[in-house]
């Protein structure tokens, strides 16, 4: 990182950068370089343990305790390695979304340019790029202008790398222990999920995982109180009703309700209906929340975000999944009364909160058997959370009108 001294011609920026030097004195150099070397330190001493020590092994014979030794620190270094690399994924998905979330609802396209500072329109550089990082490395400004970056860039790219993160230890690492009526999936562990994958275990966690991108995406737009385009929506509910038609195995749940050993001949058929339920009810309750929570203007796209929030959801899930998430989301909403500016978050976010919710305690919450047998059970249920969700829109206070965010950077 270049630096330069504070001086007054920095304040003017524009007669600055007309020099083509930055104005860079927000991180010491000593500081930056200190951070560096420790990088390259440890990345060296990773890539020798991982590399080059087995092959030095035949030239140089260790004991055998030594030996377990090392492959006890291998095996761990290589799972941290493993979910730090989940992390960082989903911040770089974050950090895709940040510039979707900018530029779709302005009919700006997200693939046209890089991203650029909008003050200086100077290009942001690769290495200031780094989800989370970038950031952090310049403190929330420009490294040419000095004109500050909002905070949100790096919060949504830490919360996509986390949720990324959560569902991959849920989900993949446990071997599918989330998942309901679960008989086939049982090795469990890290190191196995690339080691021994199981495609069909790894195709249902991208599938929930383009769910929740989906719906954190459109919980971005209603916190700007944007309109959410039309092709994003289309995207989901085709690729949703497409994905399980051609993968079967992506319903867990089909609509029937059958017992374990059944579901595993699950047919295209059934998981086309399984989705087209799980849509129906998704939207008839979307559409009752909408009524129940728009009951100020300025909360219209917050409402509507959550009619195709619920929609989506069923139609990746089913409709029992609905139900569970109903009822998760009335809980919800109710306790959020308790703290001050709950009110503030649209009801959209609560929606996508109760999704993660029932991912990863589905297990627990679904009842075995047909549907003429557990209809009682889903029917209590599902007027639970209609309660509930009906008692919270009666607290619900409106958002205060402050506007949408501006956001510094695309």
């Amino acid at each position: 990182m270049e630096l330069a001294a504070r001086a007054p011609f920095c304040n003017n920026r524009l007669s600055f950068l007309s020099r083509g030097t930055h104005c860079d004195f927000l991180m010491p150099r000593r500081r930056s370089n200190l951070i560096r070397n420790l990088l390259i330190v440890v990345v060296l001493a990773i890539m020798f343990l991982m590399g080059v020590a087995p092959l030095l092994e035949p030239l140089f014979p260790v004991t055998p305790e030594v030996s377990v030794w090392l492959g006890w620190i291998r095996s761990h270094v290589m799972e941290v390695l493993i979910t730090l690399w989940f992390f960082v994924f989903g911040s770089m998905v974050g950090s895709f979304i940040n510039v979707v979330v900018w530029r779709m609802p302005r009919g700006i396209s997200v693939v046209s340019s890089g991203s650029a500072c909008p003050y200086c329109e100077v290009p942001i550089r690769l290495a200031d790029n780094i989800p989370v990082f970038g950031w952090l490395k310049l403190r929330g400004r420009c490294r040419v202008c000095r004109l500050p970056i909002s905070p949100r860039y790096p919060i949504v790219e830490g919360i996509f790398g986390l949720v990324f993160l959560l569902m991959f230890l849920v989900e993949l690492q446990s071997a599918g222990a989330n998942l309901p009526w679960n008989r086939r999936y049982l090795s469990t562990g890290i190191l196995r999920v690339v080691l021994s994958p199981n495609w069909e275990l790894i195709y249902i966690y991208a599938y929930h995982m383009l769910l929740l991108v989906m719906l954190l995406t459109w919980v971005l737009m209603a916190f700007d109180r944007s309109r959410i385009p039309l092709k994003t929506i289309v995207f989901a509910w085709l690729l949703g009703l497409a994905a399980p038609v051609a993968f079967p195995v992506l319903y867990p749940v089909p609509w029937h309700f059958v017992l374990p050993d059944q579901t595993l001949g699950l047919l295209r058929s059934e998981a086309l209906v399984t989705g087209i339920l799980g849509w129906t009810l998704g939207m008839g309750l979307g559409l009752i929340l909408q009524i129940w929570f728009n009951k100020y203007p300025d909360q219209a796209n917050n409402s509507r975000a959550t009619a195709f929030c619920f929609a989506t959801t069923g139609l990746f899930m089913g409709w029992q999944f609905i139900i569970l998430t109903i009822a998760v989301f009335g809980l919800l909403v109710l306790v959020k009364q308790i703290f001050a500016y709950a009110n503030r978050v649209p009801i959209s976010c609560w929606v996508t909160l109760s999704v993660i919710v029932v991912l990863c305690t589905w297990k627990y919450l679904q009842v075995t058997g047909s549907l003429t047998d557990a209809w009682p059970y889903w029917a209590v249920l599902l007027v639970i959370g209609l309660l509930l969700s009906r008692v919270g829109a009666s607290l619900e206070m409106p958002i205060p009108n402050e506007g949408s965010q501006q956001m510094v950077s695309e």
